[in-house]
């Protein structure tokens, strides 16, 4: 029997295929990633980041691998796009020594 930890994880983190786009004043650049995290804001997370942001009903935290976004740091007003479902970046921070960004997003659409 082959266990492929990595496999077994991903059945249960929910990783989901998101388009993060870069905007910028020359224009946008979309980066793929295969593995982005979505999770709602709750708990000690939504008091700390309460008191920093105004923040709505429905707003989430998107967890992204810094290395799928190719050294560029996402700034609010960058997107994640989910097929037609859209989240307009309100705050960035690099996470997890540095190995990913948390990303509070709110809803485009």
């Amino acid at each position: 029997m082959n266990i492929d930890v990595n496999q077994d994880f991903d059945a249960f983190d929910q990783h989901e295929a998101i388009d993060f786009v870069s905007v910028l004043p020359a224009g946008e650049q979309t980066y793929p990633v295969a593995k982005a995290l979505r999770r709602p804001l709750a708990g000690e997370a939504l008091e700390l980041l309460s008191g920093q942001l105004a923040l709505a009903a429905g707003d989430v935290a998107w967890h992204v691998p810094a290395s799928a976004l190719a050294g560029v740091e996402p700034r609010p007003g960058d997107r994640i796009v989910r097929g037609a479902e859209a989240w307009l970046v309100v705050s960035a921070a690099r996470v997890t020594l540095a190995a990913r960004w948390r990303l509070v997003c709110r809803r485009a659409n």
